[in-house]
């Protein structure tokens, strides 16, 4: 295993400042927040507001490149937070989370190829769209669902059924 930066992380962190939408797994209200690292499985980040120990969490990005496709849409992940520390300036909290579920967010009205239901659910989506690497259409609850399905093994099932409801 190769190890990077001189401590235990098996894949190279990359130094940024982004800002990022969060929202604990089981709220509707997003909060902003720096992102200061990622790496292939985690990130790190600032936020004015702490993130209770180990519950997974919501993230939406900014675009990657400045060629942003619609179809793409943002990058969006659910997450699970493993450390916080209160930081010295002004009520601000570092925190380090593992990244465990990618999907993107689509706006619905610039998708036509789509039912406007949720392939897992079966709710009328909103106006956002979270869409997975496997051309699933799902909606927030869903895909925070998914994303806290901790087991692989279950998450793959989910996944191998709600896939036979869309083919």
């Amino acid at each position: 295993m190769i190890m990077h930066d001189d401590n235990r992380r098996r894949h190279k962190r990359e130094k940024c400042q982004a800002l990022i939408t969060y929202s604990v797994y089981d709220k509707i209200n997003y909060h902003e927040a720096i992102m200061r690292d990622k790496s292939l499985e985690g990130i790190g980040f600032e936020s004015d507001i702490e993130i209770e120990s180990r519950r997974p969490f919501s993230i939406i990005m900014p675009p990657l490149t400045g060629n942003f496709e619609a179809s793409v849409g943002h990058p969006a992940y659910v997450a699970r937070l493993k450390w916080c520390k209160k930081s010295d300036k002004r009520c601000h909290y570092t925190m380090g989370a593992q990244l465990m579920f990618q999907g993107y967010v689509i706006n619905i009205d610039e998708l036509y190829s789509i039912s406007g239901r949720c392939d897992l659910c079966g709710e009328k989506l909103s106006n956002k769209v979270y869409k997975t690497d496997e051309p699933l259409f799902l909606c927030l609850n869903c895909f925070k669902y998914l994303g806290g399905v901790l087991e692989n093994d279950s998450r793959d099932s989910v996944m191998r059924f709600a896939l036979g409801n869309v083919i």
